[in-house]
């Protein structure tokens, strides 16, 4: 039996499930790092916690992992540590996680445990310094674990516990079946289960009619129909589109929905085709883009081999009236590469629509551009990406017409990425296995560079 307990921070799995601790457990400790205002001496205090918690883990023959997770916690902590979770769930038969009684950080451990989907047993245990006292006193603790949100359903019977000296656990429910990725708790959505595959998502001005015609023209042509189409005009109205929505194919009418949306910036038809959309996954395809015809089923074969990812597809870059050769973005993804700048095509990308729900993951509707690679950047950090470099699509460059590239000037483009990078550096980073080999090596040239740079510069003498 592959057991892993997930502890809030160090000594809590000790304290209070040390009857599952044996020579095939793991226990993982989520917030084992130090306040991010922490001094010398709070550090070193956290130091020789976790090196507490090491010797007696290790003395029980339990294995032991420590996140850097720190308080104080953020909002969007609870979906990074069910990431991070997720990346060693799956390798376990069975499951131990926190009741959530006490602090925030027991609080968000034990929601982020309970977004894990998998085949393993889950056991959840109650943690608290008072245990002893709790146990003297049953009906205590059950209203303790019923005021919490994420006590299960029904607060269990004496009889169903079980007690190594002052330690409770029960059994819960077997974890709905799902992908083994992180799976956030899914929102009630008309026509939601049992839908299309894939939602796409189409903002439009209504000022470029044959751009629109053509993008349109784009999906009659797809060889697979597992989709729907939201028609997202951005401060128009409707009927700007409405001529080119009767005359698509009685199939793709019927499929197709036009939601009007006022105000905000370019993210914010986005976040309204989101909550409309009804697939499985979503995509953005511009009213001046083109779908080449397997775009919808290079997506469809990309989710069937690894189902839960952001999908990821080749995207061209093409100058119509020929002034600039056609151009392809990098065919792998590097997310590390990515915290520069962007090398992913937002019509190249589908996001998988069940697992972002709740209100953890939204277009930034304050980006006037770079909302696309803004998104990105978080969601490829929480699902992971399942790439193809297969082309799929055309990011055309009209003549005489203009698109973010152009309709933007440079102060505007730069406040944006400067934005970008802001929000990435104040928040955690969850990197992909591999991500450390590209960090030694970006750190191996910059050393290099720096020192053959001082080289040249003593090489020179000082300035005459």
């Amino acid at each position: 039996m592959r057991r892993l307990i997930i502890s809030p921070g160090p000594g809590v799995a000790l304290r209070s499930a040390s009857h599952g601790l044996d020579a095939g457990t793991t226990v993982v400790s989520v917030f084992a790092g130090p306040p991010s205002e922490a001094g010398p001496a709070e550090r070193l205090a956290m130091v020789a916690e976790v090196a507490r918690d090491r010797a007696a883990l290790l003395r029980a023959d339990a294995e032991c992992l420590y996140f850097a997770f720190a308080d104080p916690v953020p909002a969007s902590t609870v979906v990074q540590v069910a990431w991070a979770l997720n990346r060693i769930a799956h390798d376990f038969d069975e499951i131990w996680l926190p009741a959530g009684i006490g602090d925030r950080r027991h609080s968000v451990t034990a929601e982020a445990a309970l977004r894990l989907r998998g085949s393993f047993r889950r056991v959840m245990y109650a943690e608290h310094p008072d245990a002893a006292a709790l146990w003297q006193d049953a009906p205590t603790l059950k209203s303790v674990l019923a005021a919490t949100r994420f006590a299960p359903p029904r607060v269990p019977d004496h009889e169903r516990c079980q007690a190594a000296e002052h330690e409770w656990t029960w059994d819960l429910p077997a974890a709905p079946a799902s992908p083994p990725t992180v799976a956030l708790l899914p929102r009630p959505a008309a026509g939601r289960e049992g839908g299309v595959f894939l939602s796409v998502l189409m903002r439009t001005r209504g000022d470029r009619p044959e751009q629109l015609r053509h993008a349109l023209a784009s999906l009659v042509e797809q060889t697979s129909r597992d989709f729907e189409l939201l028609l997202l005009p951005h401060d128009c109205s409707p009927d700007a589109v409405a001529a080119e929505v009767d005359a698509l194919p009685d199939w793709l009418r019927e499929r197709t929905r036009t939601v009007p949306v006022a105000g905000g910036k370019r993210a914010t038809p986005l976040n309204a085709g989101v909550r409309a959309a009804r697939g499985r996954y979503f995509v953005a395809l511009d009213d001046d883009d083109e779908a080449l015809p397997h775009w919808v089923q290079t997506f469809a074969d990309l989710e069937a081999a690894t189902p839960g990812r952001v999908l990821r597809t080749g995207v061209a870059f093409v100058h119509l009236d020929g002034s600039r050769p056609d151009v392809t973005l990098p065919a792998d993804f590097d997310l590390v590469g990515h915290l520069s700048e962007s090398l992913s095509a937002f019509l190249g990308l589908a996001f998988p629509l069940d697992r972002l729900d709740g209100g953890e993951l939204r277009f930034d509707e304050t980006l006037d551009v770079c909302e696309d690679w803004d998104y990105l950047l978080r969601a490829a950090q929480l699902f992971g990406v399942a790439n193809t470099p297969v082309v799929t699509a055309r990011y055309l460059r009209w003549p005489d017409v203009a698109n973010s590239f152009g309709g933007y000037p440079a102060p505007t483009w730069q406040a944006s990425w400067r934005q970008v990078h802001d929000a990435t550096d104040a928040s955690f980073l969850l990197l992909p296995p591999g991500s450390a080999v590209d960090l030694r090596r970006l750190y191996a040239a910059v050393h290099d560079a720096e020192a053959e740079l001082e080289a040249l510069r003593a090489a020179a003498g000082p300035p005459e």
